[in-house]
């Protein structure tokens, strides 16, 4: 292809969403058309300097009178919401404010968290400052705490405040939400957990982790400096050097074998007096469905392997408490005990044995009237949403859901499988939907909250021009199966 023909295609990428267009082009389309978005972005940015505003009285984004397009407002900054923000076009006509409010004011790469967490990698190597991926999006560093669906208004706290016994709650309207804030790891009412195990979900857990493993190690030295006055310092090393990882899935599968890595590779080098103390137990209750995020083969096929490595145990019993030492009761040796009375004493406990909906999402989920199950709980611990990512019972559309908050029902009773290669690909797929003006107040679909088998089926939203080509994409693979 001639360079000439590059740059039509270029300029002709937004007109490029015709029915005939094969789908084998698809993704070259939709390539040429965020390529574009970059290549002006990083223009501006690198030619233009943007005018000085005039000093507002609040740091945060306000209604302007004369606004002309949607407000839009993201909460998190995980895969979706950093895929969304690369993509959106922010000189958008139909587009007024882009606003990123989060806790955090990095993106994680969280397939190496647990690499960092045992120090083969750097935590300075898997995250990025959310501000580099779209300097042209506002950031706000707080934490959302309630969605007013009706009002359009979403309710947070700074995250930076100068008096802590201080407050300040701070409005922010929107005409679109996308809420990808994602789950946050559960301990399922299990006594002491909460206080003396370890969570592994940020990269402050994986920092906090990588420091508990080198204490063990250190104290299993001085433990093993006193042979002549302590007759017991074997057992007490044996048990500081007990790692204890509890839950069967993805995270504590691939923890484990990252934790093995280590204590083959490295720690055998630096601590080769104690190293052979070194123990791994997964905890894994057996409770296995082809619904988990692991096929049971697969699952079952992962487990015997780590069984079979040295220093690796496995026990198929289900926690019913932990317990620590010192005055607060959080500090090694823990004690950790089955439903088969049998007691594991560990220098480290790290609790992988699921997820739960944040407060922020279960609060919408009861608001939005999904229905509730026999045992009077709410039917969905996720948002449910339509093709277009849509949140389902929201007349207007005006509320996304992305990433693990979000509930595909099309694809099962589970929904997709909550990774950061669904969420990575949710993300553009509604910038895109954004950018070429589709109104997606149309075709919006509810689920009866006395009848939860009702149709699912929505609508497409309409556009102004033409279709898009994800969406003819969609129709066409379902015609070929």
């Amino acid at each position: 292809m001639h360079l000439l023909h590059i740059f039509i295609i270029l300029g002709l990428t937004p007109l490029l969403t015709i029915s005939f267009l094969p789908p084998k082009l698809l993704p070259l389309v939709n390539s040429m058309s965020d390529s574009m978005i970059h290549l002006s972005r990083y223009h501006r940015r690198t030619t233009l300097r943007p005018p000085s505003p005039p000093p507002p009285p609040s740091p945060f984004p306000s209604p302007s009178p004369s606004k002309k397009g949607k407000d839009i407002v993201i909460l998190g900054s995980g895969w979706s919401a950093q895929s969304f923000v690369k993509i959106i076009n922010d000189q958008n006509p139909h587009v007024n404010s882009i606003t990123l409010v989060s806790p955090l004011n990095y993106f994680l790469f969280t397939p190496l968290l647990l690499s960092a967490s045992v120090g083969t990698v750097e935590i300075r190597s898997i995250v990025e400052p959310i501000r580099s991926c779209n300097p042209f999006v506002d950031h706000i560093e707080g934490s959302a705490y309630k969605i007013d669906h009706k009002k359009k208004l979403v309710h947070l706290t700074p995250n930076l405040i100068d008096d802590p016994s201080h407050i300040e709650n701070v409005t922010i309207p929107y005409d679109q939400l996308i809420v990808s804030v994602g789950e946050e790891a559960t301990v399922r009412n299990v006594p002491g957990a909460a206080l003396c195990s370890l969570p592994l979900k940020t990269a402050q857990d994986a920092q906090k982790l990588r420091t508990c493993i080198v204490n063990a190690f250190e104290r299993g030295v001085l433990a093993s400096r006193k042979k002549q006055s302590n007759k017991n310092w074997s057992q007490e090393v044996k048990h500081l050097l007990t790692f204890v990882v509890v839950g069967g899935g993805p995270t504590g599968l691939e923890f484990c074998g990252e934790l093995y890595d280590f204590l083959s590779n490295d720690a055998g080098k630096l601590y080769p007096e104690i190293i052979n103390y070194a123990k791994v137990v997964l905890v894994d209750s057996g409770r296995t469905s082809d619904l988990d995020p692991f096929k049971k083969l697969l699952k079952e096929k992962g487990l015997q392997k780590l069984n079979s490595r040295k220093g690796v145990g496995l026990a198929k019993e289900r926690v019913v408490s932990v317990s620590g030492s010192g005055p607060k009761g959080n500090e090694p040796p823990f004690q950790v005990v089955f439903e088969g009375s049998e007691v594991v004493n560990c220098g480290t406990v790290v609790w992988a044995g699921g997820t739960a909906p944040r407060a922020i999402v279960a609060d919408l989920i009861s608001e939005l009237n999904f229905g509730k199950d026999a045992d009077g709980k709410e039917l969905y611990r996720k948002l449910p949403v339509d093709e277009y990512m849509r949140v389902k019972n929201v007349e207007d559309g005006s509320i996304l859901a992305l990433g693990d908050n979000a509930l595909f029902l099309d694809a099962g009773p589970r929904g997709l499988p909550p990774t950061a290669a669904v969420a990575a690909q949710q993300g553009p797929y509604v910038a895109r939907l954004i950018n070429r003006n589709y109104d997606l107040s149309v075709g919006c679909s509810s689920i009866s909250n006395s009848n939860t088998n009702a149709s699912l089926s929505c609508s497409p939203p309409q556009v102004s021009f033409i279709r898009s080509p994800l969406a003819l994409m969609k129709t066409r693979i379902r015609a070929s199966n």
